[in-house]
């Protein structure tokens, strides 16, 4: 999630909806990829028993999401603010 912000932070930025949608994309995302720790421990791997996982975990994963969508639109200027602050101090530019 956050290699992609990065790449995308221009358009971030200063727009609130992309945000949610970009947290709320990230949320069910990040489900599905931890959803693959799970497969191994399946009886057997068949399309079935994997769609199974994904669908257990759906109802969990769009609540992530939904969350994540929340708190990038109520916390995104506090956080900025502290990340700007620890730049300034932590990384000087031009040296």
């Amino acid at each position: 999630m956050g290699f992609t912000a990065g790449i995308l932070s221009k358009k971030l930025k200063n727009n609130t909806p992309s945000r949610a949608v970009f947290g709320l994309s990230w949320g069910i995302l990040y489900g599905w990829i931890t959803n693959i720790g799970m497969l191994p421990f399946l009886g057997t791997i068949s399309l079935g028993s994997v769609l199974g996982v994904y669908a257990a975990s759906f109802t969990f994963d769009l609540i992530h999401g939904i969350v994540n969508a929340i708190l990038l639109i109520l916390l995104f200027g506090t956080f900025e603010r502290i990340f700007l602050r620890a730049k300034e101090k932590y990384f000087l530019e031009g040296k």
